[in-house]
C-alpha cells in the first residue's frame, strides 16, 4: 500500500525537505508514514496526546482525536472539512463517534486517500467524501464548513 522501502537513498528525505515541491512532500510523507506505521503499529500520522492513563501510541492518537472532537464541538457539527487528512484514520474515528457527521477528507496524496476509502468500508453509514487536490487547486469555499480540521503530521502533542 504505502512505499515502506526505508532502505532507499538516505539523502532523499533531505532533498525532499529542502526542495519542498508538492511531489517531494508526498514522497516525504510516504517515507515518514512507513516509519510511523513501524513505531505506532497504526496509520495515524501523529504521536497523539499523552496524559495519565495513556499507555500506547494508539491510545494517545485516539485521545488526540477525541480532544479535537470535543474542542471543535463535532457533536453539533453537520459537515467537517479534514484538510491534509492523510490516511483519514481520524476522520473514520470521528465518523464512528458521530454517525450523522458528514466528513470531507482532502489530501494531495492519492495513495493515502485510497487507504481511507478502504477504511470507510468498516462504517455502517458512509458519509465520508474523499477528494484529492493539489495545494494550488483547493476549490472548497471554506465558509461552507462550520468546522475545518487539520491534524499535523508526525509531531508530539502533550499537555
Amino acid at each position: 500500500m504505502v512505499n515502506m522501502n526505508l532502505f532507499q537513498n538516505p539523502l532523499n528525505p533531505i532533498l525532499w525537505t529542502a526542495r519542498r515541491s508538492e511531489h517531494d512532500v508526498i514522497n516525504l510523507y510516504n517515507y515518514l508514514s512507513g516509519l510511523m506505521r513501524i513505531i505506532t503499529k497504526d496509520y495515524f500520522l501523529n504521536f497523539g496526546y499523552w496524559n495519565k492513563g495513556i499507555n500506547s501510541p494508539r491510545e494517545a492518537q485516539r485521545r488526540l482525536c477525541s480532544l479535537i472532537a470535543e474542542v471543535s464541538n463535532l457533536y453539533s457539527a453537520r459537515t467537517v472539512l479534514d484538510v491534509g487528512s492523510g490516511f483519514s484514520v481520524p476522520a473514520v474515528y470521528w465518523k464512528s463517534l458521530f454517525n450523522s457527521l458528514n466528513i470531507v477528507c482532502v489530501d494531495v496524496n492519492l495513495c493515502q486517500l485510497k487507504f481511507g476509502v478502504s477504511l470507510q468500508d468498516e462504517l455502517k453509514e458512509k458519509k465520508i467524501t474523499f477528494s484529492i487536490h493539489s495545494s494550488n487547486s483547493l476549490i472548497f469555499p471554506f465558509l461552507a464548513f462550520l468546522v475545518t480540521i487539520t491534524v499535523t503530521g508526525p509531531s508530539p502533542f502533550e499537555r
